[in-house]
């Protein structure tokens, strides 16, 4: 489930035998009030409309921080998420105390001796609350609680060629969100702070401007994934279709050593029962549905 705006969108994703794409059940989309009556009206209806189902939210990105570091040294991983949870005060805006704390392992070269890297999410509780109140309140209460990149990331790894990176550069969260994955890990993330309106305007100079920008801060993230990840080949870099998207690829690939290509949802996922989010109307779905593929 993502909350954009006035609107929330939940899917439903469901796993097929073999090697099938999973299937997309069904794509809700309803109001998605300020006020907490509001909001958990809007759960109770997706409740009537589809019964009790899982459900996965996904954080908007003012709503958490994610910091890289180094595992602790002679701390078992069971104990990790405390002692970082101190060794980061301070490196967040809010009180760590009073935070969710969750970890993702980065892949490291097994060539190299030294500690694993990890990628520390917080979220403080503050922001949380509602939503999981509202949940509770409405009888739905939330079986997960994803972010952006992870979401893009489940997704990533559905068309990813067997034993090589991937980048993938979505502005389905209204600005720019550039994640590079590795099989099912989460390698690197950007955020880039471009809206998708600046990329579909008539005015020249900020159109222009919003390309520069993105194509710099893809340039960069790509630059550091060869210095920080020389072990890992990056086959492609993925745009998601959309409004002044194919400007954008154009313009990638001018800039980047790799191909670029449009992101095809429907190469990860199977559509038939959902055909209107196909090609570019599937921009807005995205996070919703890579929120649900997600396995735990």
């Amino acid at each position: 489930m993502v909350a954009s705006g006035e609107r929330l969108r939940a899917v439903a994703v469901l796993p097929q035998a073999g090697q099938a794409r999973p299937r997309v059940a069904w794509a809700w989309e309803g109001l998605w009030p300020s006020d907490a009556p509001g909001q958990r009206a809007a759960l109770a209806a997706l409740t009537r409309a589809h019964g009790h189902t899982r459900r996965v939210w996904v954080l908007p990105p003012e709503h958490y921080r994610i910091v890289a570091g180094e595992a602790p040294a002679d701390v078992p991983p069971e104990a990790w998420r405390d002692v970082l949870r101190w060794q980061l005060k301070g490196q967040v805006d809010f009180d760590v105390a009073d935070a969710s704390i969750d970890l993702l392992t980065l892949p490291g070269d097994r060539h190299l001796q030294r500690r694993k890297q990890l990628l520390a999410v917080l979220a403080p509780h503050a922001a949380l609350r509602p939503v999981v109140h509202a949940a509770v309140a409405a009888k739905a209460p939330l079986t997960a609680i994803d972010i952006p990149e992870t979401a893009l990331r489940n997704l990533s790894h559905r068309v990813a060629p067997e034993g090589r990176a991937q980048a993938l550069l979505s502005f389905s969260a209204g600005t720019g969100s550039l994640v590079v994955t590795a099989g099912e890990d989460l390698v690197m993330y950007r955020q880039i702070d471009v809206t998708a309106d600046s990329l579909n305007t008539e005015d020249d100079a900020r159109r222009e401007a919003a390309l520069d920008r993105i194509g710099l801060e893809v340039q960069r993230t790509l630059d550091s994934f060869d210095r920080l990840h020389s072990h890992l080949s990056l086959a492609r870099l993925l745009v998601v279709p959309g409004p002044g998207m194919a400007a954008l690829t154009e313009h990638l690939r001018t800039l980047t050593y790799v191909p670029v290509l449009p992101f095809d949802l429907a190469e990860a996922l199977d559509l038939s029962a959902t055909p209107e989010l196909s090609g570019a109307r599937a921009a807005p779905w995205l996070l919703a549905l890579g929120a649900a593929l997600r396995m735990d």
